[in-house]
């Protein structure tokens, strides 16, 4: 049931805040990294657990169906970013690029591992680079190899993207960029905290500890973590001296 209420939170939370700016969400996290759905201009884009569909809101009560892609199975997240919209799902990280119509085309998928895996895989993208985590699921049926790592990629090239660097972690989740520092969630360690200032090669700089981290939401120098049973909020304006702000109980 808490659960259940954390993400009817979460959920109204990353709407509000992508309504306020979806004329430019690509700048910086406007949304949560596990969000299926994305308005950019007129366009709504909704991913289900194998498809991504296209619809015009530009009568918001009457939205009207454009068009349906089929990708693959697992779907799990959406991400805009430059004219792209990054898919996430339990193997692979997809890469569609909008044309002149508004319609998303796929340019690339990439298979994160040479054997299937269960896992959840958030992406966000900044300055040609993606950050993906990986993280598996404690399931008796999953008894395939797992992994629990962020992910570097050069998406420069959209059609081949290139695989930069791996970094180990606990239980990554939901991430999302501040000015000169990543902010993974981590359902075992917290808040870590990655300095990018080098964008293809993250390092470790310090980590929020003391509590269960699975997706965050920047905006406005405020930092919202959702966590299992409340929401923490921290303001990052100044980013080497983060000042906690207080939590909603849920």
């Amino acid at each position: 049931m808490k659960q259940t209420i954390y993400l009817s939170l979460f959920i109204f939370l990353t709407i509000f805040f992508q309504n306020c700016t979806q004329e430019d969400i690509s700048s910086s996290t406007q949304v949560g990294s596990y969000s299926t759905m994305l308005t950019i201009g007129q366009k709504l884009y909704l991913v289900n657990d194998s498809q991504i569909k296209t619809f015009d809101v530009t009568d918001s009560k009457n939205p009207v169906l454009l068009n349906t892609t089929d990708l693959g199975d697992e779907i799990e997240s959406l991400y805009h970013y430059d004219g792209l919209l990054l898919v996430g799902s339990a193997t692979d990280m997809y890469i569609l690029e909008i044309n002149d119509k508004g319609i998303p085309e796929q340019k690339s998928r990439t298979f994160y591992n040479n054997v299937e895996f269960c896992s959840n895989d958030p992406i966000v993208a900044r300055n040609d680079i993606a950050y993906v985590t990986l993280s598996s699921v404690d399931i008796p049926v999953c008894d395939r190899p797992v992994l629990d790592e962020l992910r570097v990629y050069d998406i420069q090239n959209i059609e081949r993207p290139e695989l930069l660097e791996s970094i180990d972690m606990s239980k990554p989740k939901g991430l999302g960029f501040g000015k000169k520092y990543l902010f993974v969630c981590d359902q075992e360690d917290g808040l870590v905290i990655f300095n990018i200032e080098d964008p293809k090669s993250p390092v470790l700089s310090s980590t929020l500890e003391g509590f269960n981290a699975f997706d965050v939401i920047i905006r406005n120098n405020i930092l919202i973590v959702a966590c299992l049973n409340e929401l923490r909020q921290y303001d990052i304006t100044d980013e080497d001296n983060i000042k906690f702000l207080g939590t909603i109980q849920i």
